[in-house]
């Protein structure tokens, strides 16, 4: 099959990442309407979808929030993913000729906002589940944002997802009796991330009058806290 039959009135993403985060995303991407694919050892992430978009901006309108998902969905998976962006795309006409279009605006995603087992999980043990939650997020604007938050993980994107959920059953005491197995290691959670004595800069909060719980709590360990949180308050949605 020549190029012209290939690459006819298509539109590749151009990623932009380190190899290992690119595989993430690899192994994260189930969507039939989406695939990665390398060219020139050049990764794409391409659809029919876009290919017969000629607005740019529509085409960030569906590309950019879907690379977004991707990226949430590895970081869950593996808190040491680091974000895969874009800033072009390449463009083949009707004759098969490439055409390349650079966009000059930031990469920047706006979706809608509507025990002590510290064990950090693996991809492979966990794949299936990141294929769900990505799957689900198409359906439930309140997973699609805690994919969002989880692309970049921090002690304030973690608090957001907590918050997320939290509101999503009502409120914390309604959290906790739905959740009851959550409680103890939440409370860590929230106690740590809200106080500037115990991770500094990285707080919620600015002040310094509470002093800093007696135990400590890594970033790792309050990923897989609020990312065990996430896993059961998922698998009740449809």
């Amino acid at each position: 099959m020549n190029q012209e039959n290939i690459f006819k009135n298509r539109v590749f993403i151009k990623l932009e990442g380190e190899i290992e985060d690119i595989n993430d995303l690899k192994r994260t991407l189930t969507s039939k309407e989406w695939e990665i694919v390398e060219m020139e050892n050049i990764h794409y992430l391409t659809s029919q979808l876009i290919d017969n978009l000629v607005d740019k901006t529509e085409i960030k309108k569906l590309s950019w929030p879907f690379l977004a998902l991707l990226n949430g969905g590895a970081s869950i998976a593996n808190h040491l993913h680091k974000q895969v962006t874009t800033n072009s795309y390449i463009r083949y006409d009707e004759q098969g000729l490439k055409n390349i279009v650079i966009s000059l605006e930031p990469f920047e995603f706006r979706l809608p906002l509507k025990t002590n087992n510290y064990e950090i999980p693996s991809n492979d043990k966990n794949q299936s589940l990141v294929e769900t939650w990505v799957e689900k997020a198409q359906r439930h604007d309140n997973i699609k944002d805690i994919l969002f938050f989880f692309k970049e993980v921090s002690w304030i994107n973690l608090y957001k997802i907590y918050e997320i959920i939290r509101d999503d059953v009502g409120d914390e005491v309604q959290l906790f009796k739905d959740f009851p197995n959550h409680k103890s290691n939440i409370k860590k959670f929230t106690n740590i991330a809200n106080n500037r004595n115990a991770i500094g800069e990285k707080a919620r909060h600015g002040s310094k009058k509470n002093a800093a719980p007696s135990y400590k709590l890594s970033i790792e360990e309050a990923h897989s806290i609020v990312r065990n949180l996430f896993e059961e308050w998922a698998n009740t949605k449809e």
